[in-house]
């Protein structure tokens, strides 16, 4: 089957002033373009009523709408499905209600009907509360796939929007999303041979004639038409639009009138709030400009009616562009102000919101909130106009008092989450009083370190642990180029280096050389990573994972351990091989057994991007090295493999490399230029 699409029209009641509302009624769609973020997620469709007077109706649904597409595309879980991804967004609106009473806004409850549909591909997914309907037509047959809850609608704000209704889709099927007062007036049969018979287009203009001169503030509806790219080229573009809005008045005067209303009730967007605020402070500051702008003219009048006006009329001219530039960047930075603070407002209560999902136990939706906010308060730290919102934020009276604030207590709850520890270490071995020593790899054996310097023709200098004593190796190092990688091979009597030329050399621990290893044909891939597993070595590079056979000569040539589409693989930065293959990558930790997936554990956002990970104790538990954000995280493979902690090095500047010893359960770390030591 051809992938299905949409083509929908909207049916909303006309803007009206405050004290002309009631109620707040609107339609909302949402579906995003091939190419946008969330194409994959389907497209989202929202029928809500709110019976109760003023601006507060519209700020209900406002929450609503937002939440739901907030939580359902960008905040709801990590999983790809959509009925989860749907599930999660439902609970969080009725949490984000349940909040919005306990701020003593609780007019609403009772007095709310709505529909809410998630359509991706041939799934529909529907929740509902009030007397809001949906119907589907397919073909000469027509079904209700809303409940009638009118007599019992939900009292408790947290369960506000209740089950979900699922169904599949099939090419030609219509939809129908609408208020209680659209069924009220017009017949269900009469509705059925509209929306079937023609394009949603049509269709709404159709019910438009049919209401026309009847009470039209409480309907709104989306017609929806499930089709496919080839149906939809053959079929004849409708001259009608996509949207009409009911009530429009006849009256130019009026209409300009309620052109004007602060409150536009045909569309919710997330900016309403920042352009509301803009419009007040303009508001404020307007007799000031007015008469500032009195003065100005009178200046150019005066300019003018002088016998050498056209030169002052340039002096004039100039005068008033640099007002109105003035008055321009004024406006702009205030606009701008209002808008970062409305973003401000929304990273704060995804935080709180974050502090109740851990606090109730929730640590997996509490973790993934936090880490993508983590990212949204970088972009608000960088974002033009910060200061000015630091400023404004200083004086309230609640809440963190800057951005950098707010990002701290995030950083520091997600830890608190991600089992953070913070550990005082011990110095092992000292290599700053070697001259031009900087050692970035190491590898522990026995009671012995081995450590290689950076850069070109690295030394090795070998530090005892007991003893604390360094000594520098006779191996000739003069050939070996930049060291990328190291491991201890599967025999324990010595090591295998890969360097940058590409080339795998093997330090012979009881003859203290060198030697490089040959490849049968070719050469040796460049990698990031290399493990000696049974004889064999693994190379990692260039998003695979190549195995290398031990032969008599030397090694074979390459050969692909892993397939190419193998998840998690073309960007695994780090990897380990002890009995199963280990790969890291910023989606998480997987574990894989004779080339096929076995397992995966989450990844803490501090560790997402480690370049460096051990296993011990024959893959029961495995170490992440992160140097760019000085951690070491540890999983636990003892029956299944899942995060345990992680620990942060006090005094530490820099963290290049790390081994784990299981039996004495102490952690040796290389750090600028030390090798400390700590039990966990």
């Amino acid at each position: 089957m051809s992938e299905l699409i949409t083509r929908t029209a909207r049916l909303v009641p006309y803007a009206k002033r405050p004290k002309q509302v009631p109620s707040f009624v609107t339609a909302y769609s949402y579906e995003p373009l091939a190419e946008e973020p969330g194409a994959d997620l389907g497209n989202l469709f929202v029928i809500i009523e709110v019976l109760v007077s003023g601006r507060s109706s519209e700020d209900v649904a406002d929450l609503v709408i937002s939440t739901m597409a907030d939580h359902y595309y960008n905040q709801a879980t990590d999983q790809s499905d959509p009925l989860r991804r749907f599930e999660a967004a439902i609970k969080a609106t009725n949490q984000e209600l349940a909040n919005y009473v306990n701020q003593g806004n609780a007019a609403w409850i009772g007095k709310m009907s709505a529909v809410v549909a998630i359509q991706t591909g041939s799934q529909l997914h529907l929740t509902q509360t009030g007397s809001a309907e949906a119907f589907l037509y397919r073909g000469k047959s027509a079904a209700r796939i809303s409940a009638n809850q009118g007599a019992a609608r939900p009292t408790a704000p947290s369960k506000t929007f209740g089950s979900i209704a699922s169904g599949d889709l099939e090419p030609g099927d219509r939809l129908l999303l609408a208020t209680p007062a659209l069924v009220h007036q017009l017949s269900l049969t009469k509705l059925k041979t509209i929306v079937s018979d023609t394009s949603p287009n049509n269709a709404i203009a159709e019910i438009t004639q049919l209401l026309r001169g009847g009470a039209s503030g409480r309907i709104a509806a989306l017609v929806i038409e499930i089709t496919t790219p080839e149906l939809a080229a053959l079929q004849v573009r409708s001259e009608e639009p996509s949207e009409i809005q009911l009530g429009t008045p006849d009256n130019v005067l009026e209409a300009a009138k309620m052109a004007a209303a602060p409150i536009a009730q045909a569309t919710v967007s997330s900016s309403r709030r920042a352009g509301a605020a803009a419009k007040t402070g303009w508001k404020k500051s307007r007799p000031h400009l007015q008469q500032a702008l009195q003065v100005t003219t009178g200046f150019i009048r005066e300019q003018l009616a002088h016998k050498d006006s056209r030169k002052r009329l340039f002096v004039a001219a100039a005068i008033l562009l640099g007002f109105i530039i003035v008055l321009w960047q004024w406006q702009t930075g205030t606009v701008r102000t209002k808008q970062l603070e409305t973003r401000y407002q929304n990273d704060y209560n995804q935080y709180q919101l974050a502090v109740t999902a851990a606090n109730n136990g929730d640590k997996t939706t509490a973790r993934n909130m936090l880490s993508r906010l983590q990212g949204e308060l970088t972009g608000l730290f960088q974002a033009p106009g910060r200061k000015s919102l630091d400023a404004k934020l200083k004086q309230s009276a609640t809440g963190p008092k800057s951005v950098a604030e707010l990002a701290g207590l995030t950083a520091t709850k997600l830890d608190q989450i991600e089992g953070l520890h913070r550990v005082d270490v011990s110095t092992v071995a000292s290599f700053s009083s070697i001259k031009n020593s900087k050692p970035t790899h190491f590898e522990l054996a026995g009671n012995k370190a081995y450590t290689f310097d950076e850069g070109k023709n690295p030394s090795l200098y070998i530090a005892n642990i007991t003893t604390n004593i360094i000594q520098k190796s006779k191996a000739d190092t003069s050939r070996l180029g930049a060291i990328t990688a190291t491991t201890i091979s599967s025999s324990s009597d010595g090591i295998y280096l890969l360097t940058d030329k590409p080339s795998v050399w093997f330090y012979n621990f009881a003859a203290d050389s060198l030697t490089e290893q040959s490849v049968g044909v070719g050469q040796w891939p460049a990698g990031t990573a290399i493990a000696s597993y049974a004889g064999n070595l693994y190379i990692l590079g260039g998003g695979m994972v190549y195995k290398h056979v031990r032969t008599y000569s030397g090694y074979s040539p390459k050969a692909p351990y892993l397939a190419p589409q193998t998840p998690g693989l073309a960007n695994a930065t780090a990897m380990a091989v002890d009995g199963m293959v280990f790969l890291l990558s910023p989606s998480g930790l997987r574990e894989f057994s004779a080339g096929a997936f076995k397992q995966a554990a989450d990844t803490p956002s501090t560790l997402k991007n480690a370049r460096l990970i051990r296993s011990s104790g024959g893959g029961n538990s495995v170490i992440a090295i992160a140097g760019d954000t000085k951690r070491i995280g540890f999983w636990d493979n003892t029956k299944t493999l899942k995060f345990a902690k992680q620990y942060e090095l006090g005094g530490v500047s820099s963290l290049h490399d790390a081994a784990y010893d299981p039996k004495t359960q102490t952690v040796y770390a290389l750090v600028n230029s030390r090798l400390v030591k700590f039990t966990i």
